[in-house]
């Protein structure tokens, strides 16, 4: 039996559930919305479960129903106090060089699909954000603004709107909703940047939060500890594969990915199986989502679309379609 790591990781269902009541306007609309998700479009069920799978099938059908920038429609969401523990472990942290620390250690626990990296220089601190997990490139940058105006939500309390020296950097060219997205957050926002990143100068790390809380951080940092322990409990070896097959434009042979993974061929083979799904598998996979995503853009060739894809030519792609169509044997 598969078991995918999508399934067992738990994401907060709170702000998504905020999305849904902002955004589903209609029976229709709300249908649409929690399609795959799991979640019910009448409301919150007793004892519901919300997972990392639950969490990207709803942000996709958000960019497919209203548009990348539907983040921008629900800013009330990404405010300070919906964030929970991780805002009130960033805010009663004694310094905001600290909060940061804290925002990039615990981040994934309410948004495991992503992958925040701390970069310390002699200058300025970057919080460097990348995806976790393959997901389609609107998706991302769809993610992408829910972290950084929630990240920003949080900075602007603890400088109590004071965020002169702060920047936003994102790595895609300027979007026609720029203008409302510099407006949403609380410093500079430059486009087509090397990495997705806010970069905080050194002077701003040294300012100290007017809510420093000794007691609170240790009983909040305490939580997040927890909630960590619950995503670190699931071996995501399947969606790190994934993830490497999809960044890279050519297909990887397997004893190269094992290598980027740091093990062998046959401990990835092994593990793999205890997951209950193949190297082949994994790459299908990918293959098809790639060959949607390229298909849907309506900008390439079927020659092209095979030759994007590693296939010798457009039938062997079509042959594999064919295949990706078919339901799975139960």
């Amino acid at each position: 039996m598969s078991i995918d790591p999508r399934k067992s990781i738990p994401v907060p269902v709170g702000y998504h559930r905020s999305v849904l009541q902002r955004l589903g306007d209609s029976p229709e609309r709300r249908e649409a919305l929690v399609r795959g998700t799991g979640l019910c479009a009448e409301g919150p069920r007793e004892g519901e479960i919300f997972t990392l799978e639950s969490s990207l099938a709803l942000v996709e059908n958000l960019c497919r129903e209203i548009g990348e920038e539907w983040p921008l429609r629900v800013l009330p969401t990404w405010s300070s106090p919906m964030q929970g523990a991780l805002e009130v472990a960033a805010r009663s942290a004694p310094d905001v060089g600290e909060s940061l620390e804290i925002i990039t250690r615990f981040a994934h626990v309410r948004a495991p699909c992503l992958v925040l990296r701390s970069k310390k220089t002699e200058f300025h601190r970057d919080v460097v954000l990348s995806p976790g997990v393959a997901m389609s490139p609107v998706a991302w940058r769809s993610r992408l603004m829910v972290a950084m105006l929630s990240i920003g939500s949080i900075l602007a309390e603890i400088f109590q709107g004071d965020t002169r020296g702060l920047r936003f950097d994102i790595a895609w060219p300027t979007p026609d909703y720029a203008e409302k997205l510099r407006s949403a957050l609380p410093g500079e926002v430059t486009f087509s940047s090397r990495a997705s990143a806010i970069i905080v100068p050194a002077e701003l790390c040294a300012r100290r939060s007017p809510f420093a809380d000794h007691d609170l951080l240790a009983c909040s940092v305490a939580e997040l500890e927890t909630a960590a322990k619950r995503v670190a409990g699931v071996d995501l070896l399947p969606l790190r594969l994934e993830l490497l097959l999809y960044s890279h434009n050519e297909r990887l042979p397997v004893a190269q990915a094992a290598r980027l993974l740091g093990m062998a061929r046959r401990t990835l083979a092994r593990r793999l199986a205890e997951h209950g799904v193949s190297y082949r598998s994994i790459l299908e996979t990918v293959l098809k989502q790639r060959a949607d995503e390229l298909a849907n853009s309506n900008m390439i060739s079927r020659a092209e679309l095979a030759n994007a894809l590693g296939y010798s030519e457009p039938t062997s792609l079509s042959r594999a379609r064919r295949r990706w169509s078919k339901p799975p044997v139960t």
